[in-house]
């Protein structure tokens, strides 16, 4: 029996919380992943990954928790049973930031660091097929938002650049920011625009 189960070695990044529940998921450098109880504040459940990881997300359905992993992995896992589904693995560079849109079914926006700094937007309807690749940025994403309704993401970067993209065609919007002054976000999680 223990007496008490947690992270414990290298650096804790990844942290999201369930859509409708008291809990949370955590994930770290030396590979837990923890589903937390936030009620009576213990571990749930956790499991040990292969691969050191800093950033993961939940669906908004809670049917898919997606992990970024340091080598390029990203693990798409049961948030249940943290049994792994799929991994999907495009790239040799790290993932920088994983994210659901709002839309149950619809994508998820997977940001790797150097020297791809590229966001490749999975289709979860199409048993994560890449539906499109956003390039044009020269540093790491930090932060990345949906539209309500999933047809538009924006994001900013290490440089503290903001760009924003057609989900479905991948094509950049130069004027984005005046574009979309009065869009409709599921989140506001970049630090630049109107809102801020």
């Amino acid at each position: 029996s223990f007496l008490m189960r947690g992270h414990f070695n290298g650096e804790l990044w990844g942290l999201t919380m369930h859509p409708t529940m008291q809990q949370a998921y955590t994930v770290g450098e030396e590979n837990l992943l923890v589903n937390w109880d936030l009620v009576v504040r213990k571990a749930k459940a956790f499991t040990k990954l292969d691969f050191p990881s800093r950033t993961l997300h939940i669906s908004q359905d809670s049917k898919y928790l997606a992990v970024g992993c340091l080598n390029g992995s990203v693990l798409i896992i049961d948030p249940k049973s943290l049994a792994i589904i799929t991994t999907l693995k495009d790239r040799q560079s790290e993932v920088t930031l994983v994210k659901f849109s709002p839309v149950t079914g619809g994508y998820l926006a997977v940001g790797f660091g150097a020297p791809d700094f590229e966001i490749f937007i999975y289709n979860v309807k199409a048993n994560f097929k890449i539906q499109s690749k956003l390039k044009g940025s020269n540093t790491r994403v930090q932060h990345l938002d949906f539209s309500d309704d999933a047809a538009k993401v924006q994001f900013t970067n290490a440089s503290n650049e903001i760009f924003h993209y057609d989900v479905k065609s991948g094509k950049r919007e130069p004027n984005g920011v005046s574009l979309h002054r009065d869009e409709k976000w599921a989140s506001w999680t970049v630090p630049l625009g109107f809102p801020v």
